[in-house]
């Protein structure tokens, strides 16, 4: 018979093992992202999963976010020396539903930058910041185990970055399970005056 305590702790320990598989599914996103893996993206965005990143792009099904890994903007891109840096998400897990908001930078090398230099390092180019995005990703625990089912792209310093920042971390936002929240996932978030890019 189970009692009280070994069910607990079969729960904190299921609550860790969902924490770190979504840490782990995005932090692959990011390096995917700079060798056009498409084979990962097909395994972390879930059958029906859209992207919404702003301007007049409306939100993408998944067959569209396949096509921008697929890209030769994408590529070229990467030629050029695209880094994507992830900040760690703050992620609240809800059943088999969950939410992760957080910082995505990309990095590119400045071709108009003076070489730097580091002792006993070889001489670099410097980087720049191209864009700097807020994410928010939402996420179901599926047969294949987690995948994203919608993610949303905001550029920094924008209303609505702002908005999905706090939504992430204050409690008063709807629990990732619920009717309510899909509706205010879609309606809440104006369109920014330009798309971001992945």
């Amino acid at each position: 018979m189970e009692t009280k305590q070994s069910c607990s702790s079969e729960a904190r320990l299921r609550a860790i093992e969902d924490r770190l598989d979504i840490l782990n599914l995005l932090a692959g996103s990011a390096l995917s992202s700079d060798v056009a893996s498409e084979s990962y993206w097909q395994s972390m965005f879930a059958d029906g999963a859209v992207m919404d990143r702003g301007g007049n792009l409306g939100e993408e099904n998944r067959e569209r976010i396949m096509d921008i890994v697929r890209s030769t903007s994408q590529a070229q891109a990467i030629e050029s020396g695209m880094a994507h840096a992830m900040a760690m998400p703050h992620v609240r897990i809800d059943g088999d539903r969950a939410v992760a908001t957080g910082y995505l930078q990309v990095v590119v090398l400045d071709p108009n930058s003076p070489e730097v230099r580091l002792p006993g390092k070889d001489v670099r180019k410097a980087l720049v910041t191209y864009h700097l995005t807020v994410n928010r990703w939402e996420l179901a625990r599926t047969a294949v185990g987690w995948q994203v089912t919608r993610r949303v792209i905001r550029p920094i310093a924008t209303d609505d970055a702002r908005q999905m920042l706090r939504n992430g971390i204050e409690a008063g936002d709807s629990t990732p399970g619920t009717s309510e929240h899909a509706r205010a996932s879609t309606l809440q978030f104006g369109r920014s005056e330009r798309e971001t890019d992945e």
